[in-house]
């Protein structure tokens, strides 16, 4: 009823097709069509933006990731999987990104590319990447090394090698990065690695600061901690203050969801997007994989979700459109 009446005004406004009772002459032709048409369709998109919300705070961003000026990435058709070494943004426009094989990292301007810089030789596969400062951190975990590089693409790339057995994953802090391997345990006479993790940290001038032997969960907590957390669900990730809140990000029931939650972990505002059954993934789309563990374990990296400068970022694609979108959200708009 609401749709019938949305388009009975829209009709009365442009004057198509009733006037006076009766229809116009010229109703069949086809500019009346046309704009009959055009409106219907006008009025689908409106009504179905204002049921989901989405009118203003979404807005995409969308790339190649293959062919001339792409992002670098490795995607694989037989199951759909992209895969990019690492994402980053200035919250204002600028747009880094890490993949490919060999590694390459190139930054666009919107989706303008600005450069692209190649490291022969080199492959992440664990999606440790971030822009600090003034500087773009990388690992290059299947060579236990690090990379930094200018922000600006210019002058030469900083190659530093870990002293660490190995990296099973990390990630990039504010003011340190982290990173982890499985150390052996004895259960029941056998040895096992899937119970304590060897954390190393890291500042950004290369200095180890600590390593610590921790289990599974700890290791989680000094990964990912979760401030003002109480009453939030596990699956969520704290992505930064916002506004004096705690901003979590997550899905549960059928939505993706924004929470802000206070100093004592209560949930203050949330923001929904749905996930429509029909297209699950129309409004945000199929995640891009950021971290591979072994041959069966493939999984997105929460860095690749990030707050800055207001605003939070999400990285997706669609596989048989050679789209690799980002979703941008307002957050001025969703929590005014």
């Amino acid at each position: 009823m609401i749709e019938l009446i949305f388009l009975g005004l829209q009709i009365l406004v442009y004057g198509l097709p009733l006037r006076c009772g009766k229809f116009p002459l010229n109703f069949f032709d086809s500019r009346t069509m046309s704009r009959v048409f055009s409106l219907c369709v006008l009025h689908t998109l409106l009504f179905s933006n204002i049921l989901y919300g989405q009118t203003v705070p979404v807005n995409y961003r969308i790339y190649r990731f293959s062919g001339r000026d792409s992002v670098p990435s490795r995607y694989f058709p037989q199951s759909n999987e992209l895969y990019l070494s690492g994402f980053d943004t200035d919250g204002r426009g600028t747009f880094y990104f890490a993949g490919g094989n060999p590694l390459q990292i190139a930054c666009f301007r919107d989706t303008a590319i600005v450069y692209r810089r190649v490291f022969d030789g080199k492959l992440s596969l664990k999606g440790i990447f971030g822009l600090r400062k003034d500087s773009i951190y990388v690992i290059a975990d299947q060579q236990k090394e690090l990379i930094r590089l200018h922000k600006s693409g210019q002058g030469e790339a900083v190659e530093h090698e870990l002293p660490v057995r190995e990296i099973c994953g990390g990630r990039m802090a504010k003011n340190s990065f982290m990173l982890y391997c499985p150390v052996a345990s004895l259960v029941n006479g056998d040895t096992v690695y899937y119970k304590e993790k060897c954390v190393y940290e890291f500042d950004y001038s290369f200095k180890m600061l600590s390593c610590k032997k921790v289990s599974k969960e700890e290791q989680e907590e000094l990964l990912y901690p979760r401030p003002y957390s109480h009453n939030v669900p596990s699956l969520f990730y704290y992505k930064g203050d916002y506004k004096g809140y705690g901003l979590y990000w997550g899905t549960d029931c059928g939505k993706w969801q924004l929470l802000l939650t206070d100093k004592e972990g209560q949930v203050k505002y949330n923001y929904d997007i749905p996930m429509p059954a029909d297209d699950p993934f129309s409004i945000i789309p199929l995640q891009v994989l950021g971290i591979y563990e072994d041959a069966e374990v493939h999984r997105p990296s929460p860095d690749f979700e990030v707050l800055r400068n207001g605003r939070f970022y999400t990285v997706g694609f669609d596989g048989k459109k050679n789209k690799l979108i980002v979703t941008e959200v307002d957050l001025s708009v969703v929590f005014p």
